[in-house]
């Protein structure tokens, strides 16, 4: 039996982080996934988080194909995405609208369905979330949205064409 083949190969925040990423050109290290124990740097420059609130399963199967004779097992999951724009200067505040750019361009959505992932309508506003870390302010914007991701694991079923002789054991 071979092993699954799973979509997507990755999970909606790296796929938006990559979105992000390069329509934004944010510098490497300077995005972070869900909540990974990271510290936010004291240099100036634009830094995002993205992390899951709650996940909703809107619907599950389970089908078999006997042509191909493979199982085929799909979730669709709703996920609450929350992004966080923050810095110590000025460019959370200047940027946070490119982030809603980069969601709605031609790239992101071609990332997006490439990996059976769709954004449920782009964010609306920004809850501006200032924060005193040490002796600087932090400049921090969070908007939040929703998103469907299709999971789907496949896999070859295991087939007896036939069967082995019985041992009968009796009890003495």
């Amino acid at each position: 039996m071979s092993s699954p083949f799973l979509v997507p190969t990755r999970e909606p925040i790296q796929v938006l982080a990559d979105i992000l990423e390069k329509e934004m050109s944010i510098p490497n290290g300077q995005i972070m996934l869900g909540l990974e124990n990271w510290e936010i740097p004291k240099n100036d420059g634009l830094y995002i988080a993205l992390f899951y609130g709650p996940d909703i399963i809107v619907g599950t199967t389970n089908e078999f194909d006997a042509v191909t004779n493979l199982e085929i097992q799909s979730t669709a999951m709703l996920h609450e995405i929350m992004i966080d724009a923050l810095s110590f200067d000025s460019s959370a505040r200047i940027r946070k609208e490119e982030i809603v750019m980069a969601l709605n361009s031609v790239f992101a959505q071609q990332q997006l369905e490439a990996e059976l992932m769709k954004i449920n309508g782009i964010p609306t506003s920004f809850v501006p979330t200032p924060d005193l870390e040490e002796t600087k302010w932090l400049n921090r914007y969070r908007l939040g949205f929703h998103m469907n991701a299709l999971y789907q694991k496949i896999k070859a079923v295991s087939y007896y064409d036939s069967f082995g002789t019985p041992a009968v054991t009796t009890n003495q």
